[in-house]
């Protein structure tokens, strides 16, 4: 997806206030020691966030809440990490930086150098002690759907539905939503779906993705990796005519990228398939075409 509003929805909150390089989530997306004995790294483990999420957007961490779970994207984008779709410094999280004065970047650097999540909070502008979190806590906390700015609008709509009251707090939104669970699972029908495809499609050389964020890798060759550009752009320029909207990537741009929203559907993704299954069938698409 284009974009995750609000960093995401996401649902999994861990327990414990402060996570140390001991304490991640499986073992498996530990790198080590890598910060052991090198000043410019703490000793945070970077995460892999494609297979545990962040934290619950409201786990608060001296009072703030949002902390926690940025500290976490913050950790996937070290050296070793894996942010997968999440972002940080837009939405909730852009307004806790904006209230320590800070860039996402910079929030980076900060956790890179950190050992655990209280030394993140001592080190930022006006750690504890010294500023009191508790009134942006509870602004944090009292957004509703309402009050989600203008330009954000069309965009929230997109992952969380036009028919959400406008009376409900965006923290339950983010917390019950589940869409990033929704996304895999729908992701894994669209992928093995289109792999299906493939086997009946010589166009197609390729499908790989992530989630709802795939790639159908479309070439002359199977054996050469002849990449098809022109067959690709003709594929995404039916698919428009039909209402869907798709659009091509790569250096050769032959690979018609997908990045649906957040609600989409197993229904959806079934229409699709059909839709390009019918296109696929066409002079136009074919290798030799």
């Amino acid at each position: 997806m284009i974009l995750r509003f609000y960093n995401g929805c996401v649902i999994v909150p861990t327990t414990g206030a402060s996570v140390k390089n001991s304490d991640a989530f499986d073992g498996s997306n530990s790198t080590g020691n890598r910060g052991r004995g090198n000043p410019s790294f703490g000793n945070m483990t970077p995460l892999d966030l494609t297979k545990s999420p962040p934290r619950s957007p409201s786990e608060e961490l001296a009072g703030l809440i949002m902390l926690p779970r940025m500290i976490d994207i913050a950790r996937a984008k070290l050296p070793g990490g894996a942010v997968g779709e999440y972002q940080i410094g837009r939405g909730m999280s852009g307004v806790v930086l904006k209230h320590f004065r800070l860039t996402a970047d910079e929030f980076i650097g900060i956790v890179a150098r950190a050992n655990d999540d209280d030394e993140v909070l001592a080190t930022l502008p006006g750690g504890p002690g010294q500023t009191d979190h508790s009134k942006l806590s509870s602004f944090l906390k009292g957004l509703r759907v309402a009050d989600v700015p203008d330009p954000f609008k069309a965009e929230f709509q997109s992952f969380y539905g036009k028919n959400l009251p406008a009376d409900r707090l965006l923290l339950d939104v983010l917390e019950e939503e589940n869409l990033q669970q929704h996304a895999l699972r729908v992701g894994e029908h669209l992928t093995e779906s289109l792999r299906a495809l493939q086997t009946r499609h010589a166009l197609i050389g390729d499908v790989r993705g992530s989630g709802l964020f795939l790639g159908i890798d479309l070439v002359l060759d199977r054996e050469s990796r002849e990449a098809a550009p022109l067959q690709a752009s003709y594929v995404v320029n039916r698919l428009r005519d039909c209402g869907i909207l798709a659009g091509t990537d790569g250096p050769h741009h032959n690979v018609i990228k997908l990045r649906p929203p957040l609600v989409f559907s197993e229904a959806d993704a079934d229409l699709f398939v059909k839709t390009l299954d019918g296109i696929l069938q066409e002079d136009p698409a074919q290798p030799s075409g």
